[in-house]
């Protein structure tokens, strides 16, 4: 800088004097930036700052929060490209509404919140219909959320209706409070598209209050990462959701979601909840608040779902690793492996077109596929390998079409197979069906006529005689089965 005679920035003379910079005035240097601070924000934690920051954010310039405590009512950005960088900490002055509403298009935006009040009484809104007390809320395309910390929210970001919003390395803390809608989300995707969460970690701050919309949930907030309502394309990454949560990732109606290498610890109800889309290489800690519902699970699923090379850890011998939704199709369930301890690994209701292959089960369970997993339509269950206690391998009502080929079921306390109602054209081999004298390796009780099965190449050492190892009523008319099958008494 050279400031020669010049009395004031407008006439001092700065180079950056680097080989080819051009000399400008210290203003125009000083201008690429704006301070709340230099349109007249405090930081003391008592003034009220709601103004000055916001004209700061309607000067257009790149944002400096300086050091400090910022008390501030609601917040907008409305301009486009943007950066807000804080070092300070804004705090909301009231409760109920938005700290910072994003309008504008690509911009970034670093900042820390924090609300210090105490709401535990407070009747909130519903995120989806009305006012609430959020962090951010998105409604802006190719928007950058990152390094930000929001502790205390009721909701800390919201991306609503937005397209190729960006949030990661934000750190972000819920606080549940008694209210009469679904609330309380660390993130919520909302009818997005192509928005992608990374490397975040969402806990819950603290939570009062019960929780009574979808059962008798007591003081847990809705979910860690939400994708919800025809959200299309969203991906969330590498991300820790913390205990508590009702359900640590919800991807509701969505489409194509992505959730991938997340590690998610145990949520009261489900784990993630998954609607199109791959769940692949997440460290997923089941449920361990159990309700008695269908929905206390691992994973739950709906449709056109990868179910990949994840690791399950199962703490309540009550719960289900897998949930296959009702009329849920076109799931493959392939390369995982469970821990721990559960009821079943896999079940579900009239789910369709199942590929459920090469699972790794040193968990003990009563059943790998259960009941009516595979109910209803065809599926194919090949190449599982159970170590653990088992009680059943295969237990469904009904199985059409279905191939049950190359699994190991050798620990099987009961019926390794057991199938019913209107299967038909089902093809069991290859199996490992060991297990002990007086329970059948394949139990078949079909209704109706002309049920039609295979059973072949299968060992069913332990079993007495091939009369002992396979069974089946009336009903089954037209069955081949003992071709080369092994049989070793006892």
């Amino acid at each position: 800088a050279y400031l020669g005679t010049a009395t004031d920035a407008a006439s001092a003379t700065y180079n950056q004097g680097g080989t080819g910079a051009s000399s400008r005035t210290v203003e125009n240097k000083l201008q690429e930036s704006v301070s709340v601070k230099d349109f007249g924000a405090v930081g003391d934690g008592v003034t009220d700052d709601t103004a000055a920051i916001q004209a700061a954010l309607d000067s257009g310039e790149n944002i400096l929060i300086p050091k400090g405590t910022y008390l501030t009512g609601g917040l907008t950005l409305t301009g486009d490209n943007i950066t807000i960088l804080s070092r300070g900490t804004l705090v909301p002055s009231q409760n109920g509404v938005t700290t910072l509403s994003i309008l504008g298009n690509h911009n970034k935006v670093s900042v820390n919140m924090r609300n210090t009040g105490d709401y535990t009484s407070s009747t909130l809104g519903d995120p989806m219909i009305g006012p609430d007390f959020r962090g951010i809320n998105i409604t802006g395309k190719g928007n950058h959320i990152v390094d930000c910390v929001i502790e205390n929210f009721e909701t800390c970001i919201r991306d609503y209706y937005s397209l190729n919003t960006l949030i990661e390395n934000c750190e972000l803390s819920v606080k549940y409070v008694n209210n009469l809608g679904w609330a309380n989300d660390g993130i919520l995707l909302y009818e997005t598209t192509s928005s992608l969460v990374s490397n975040c970690l969402v806990v819950v701050f603290e939570s009062y209050g019960t929780f009574n919309t979808q059962g008798t949930y007591a003081n847990h907030p809705r979910g860690g990462v939400i994708s919800d309502i025809n959200g299309n394309n969203n991906a969330i990454y590498n991300c820790t959701i913390g205990e508590g949560f009702v359900a640590s990732i919800h991807n509701e109606a969505s489409q194509q979601t992505k959730i991938i290498g997340n590690r998610v610890y145990a949520a009261s109800l489900c784990s993630i909840v998954g609607g199109s889309g791959i769940i692949e290489n997440n460290i997923i800690d089941c449920p361990v608040y159990s309700t008695g519902g269908v929905y206390n699970n691992g994973v739950t699923t709906i449709a056109e779902a990868n179910i990949y090379k994840n690791e399950f850890i199962g703490t309540d011998s009550s719960l289900t690793a897998i949930y296959l939704q009702v009329n849920g199709s076109n799931i493959t369930v392939s390369d995982n492996i469970f821990n721990g301890s559960f009821d079943k690994i896999i079940a579900g209701n009239h789910a369709k077109n199942m590929q459920i292959t090469n699972n790794q089960v040193a968990a003990s369970c009563s059943t790998f596929c259960a009941s009516s997993s595979v109910s209803g339509g065809s599926a194919t269950i090949s190449g599982n390998r159970i170590t653990g206690t088992l009680s059943r391998g295969v237990s469904s009502y009904p199985l059409l079409n279905g191939v049950i080929t190359n699994n190991d079921f050798s620990t099987a306390t009961d019926h390794a197979i057991k199938l019913s109602g209107d299967t038909d054209h089902t093809v069991i081999s290859g199996n490992l069906l060991y297990g002990p004298a007086g329970k059948y390796a394949v139990y078949l009780a079909y209704t109706g006529t002309g049920r039609y099965a295979v059973i072949t190449g299968n060992d069913m050492s332990g079993r007495t005689s091939a009369v002992a190892a396979v069974w089946q009523n009336t009903s089954t008319q037209i069955v081949e089965a003992n071709i080369n099958n092994t049989f070793i008494s006892l």
